[in-house]
């Protein structure tokens, strides 16, 4: 069985984590949560189910709306997370027993893995249930341990899908591109030229409260622009407020693509755009994609791994990550054509 240590970060960087079972969490169910007792230290033994895709997923509109379609098996699986520093267990994850096999906070969809500036290594469980569980530690050690068990088939058609991994790897922080330009520079291609520092991904967490260097903003949070004048809603009339959500209140396919089409007008006539939200995670890094979609017909993997490589933070929500992926679809997309290099 496999085990595993996980590297500390740097004292002024932090560092994403390239986790090993990552796989079992992307599609898996959640079965079961133990906490062990060692002397002073304690475990954390998960077992789940791996799904293991029998086809590639299909995508369908169900019920008027971009949905997923998948044949796979369920697989048994156990990990032991070995001497917590500490865990924060919440909501349906303090009494998973009692918890409907069916139930969302059961569907699992992700796991984050990443250390912040000179601070040891955070693991955060995602769910489809935004709000009634909360799984969160830190440990250096994990390892697979055996479990026995049936393998089960399972159709499903599903309105969300599991995102791609962040990118590892230690964090970049580049003070003076930020604070000149709000955010980190996302390669595009108008036309026949490439550009650099046209376009840029930032957050609501790391912003001065002087107007970075850029012609337009588009803010996608629930809060102004730091530098916005109390009272405003933008500091320029070029400047776009479009408070978006997240999860159950995330955007739709048409919402993301007005966004995004928003932002391609501006980059085509020349000017260059800031595209921020609260985290810089998720809504912002959404139509950043679906603009790379649209303007050079990526796929939405592809534009992913294009605006990582200077935004690693980068991570769309389930249900955000396949309306970028029906965006490929419905735009022609049938490879990942990567044209800038």
């Amino acid at each position: 069985m496999k085990s595993g240590r996980l590297r500390a970060s740097t004292k002024t960087h932090a560092r994403i984590h390239a986790f090993p079972f990552a796989g079992y969490f992307q599609h898996g169910r959640l079965d079961g949560l133990r906490l062990e007792k060692h002397g002073t230290g304690k475990d954390l033994v998960i077992d789940l189910g791996e799904l293991r895709l029998s086809t590639p997923p299909v995508l369908i509109e169900h019920q008027g709306r971009p949905a997923e379609r998948l044949q796979a098996e369920y697989h048994p699986k156990r990990l032991r997370f070995s001497n917590l520093s500490w865990i924060r267990q919440e909501g349906l994850y303090e009494r998973l027993e009692t918890v409907p096999v069916n139930h969302p906070c059961r569907s699992l969809q992700g796991m984050l893995v990443w250390s912040p500036a000179a601070k040891e290594p955070l693991f955060l469980m995602a769910k489809r249930a935004y709000d009634e569980a909360r799984l969160m530690f830190s440990t250096y050690t994990f390892a697979e341990e055996q479990r026995q068990g049936p393998v089960k088939p399972v159709e499903l058609t599903r309105d969300w899908s599991p995102p791609p991994p962040m990118r590892p790897g230690i964090v970049p922080v580049p003070p003076v591109l930020r604070r000149r330009y709000g955010g980190d520079p996302v390669r595009i291609q108008i036309g026949r030229r490439v550009f650099k520092r046209r376009l840029f991904i930032g957050s609501l967490l790391e912003q001065g409260n002087h107007r970075p260097s850029v012609d337009a903003v588009l803010n996608l949070g629930e809060e102004p622009s730091r530098w916005v004048p109390p009272g405003n809603q933008v500091s320029r009339p070029g400047d776009r407020w479009a408070e978006k959500g997240e999860g159950k209140s995330g955007m739709d396919f048409h919402e993301i693509q007005t966004e995004a089409t928003w932002v391609l007008d501006r980059l085509r006539d020349g000017h260059s755009v800031l595209v921020h939200c609260v985290a810089g995670f998720n809504r912002s890094v959404t139509v950043a994609i679906a603009a790379l979609i649209l303007q050079e017909g990526l796929s939405a993997e592809a534009a992913f791994d294009r605006l990582s490589e200077r935004h690693p933070w980068a991570r769309p929500d389930p249900g955000h990550w396949l309306q970028l992926k029906w965006l490929s679809k419905i735009s022609g997309v049938s490879a990942d054509p990567g044209r800038v290099r």
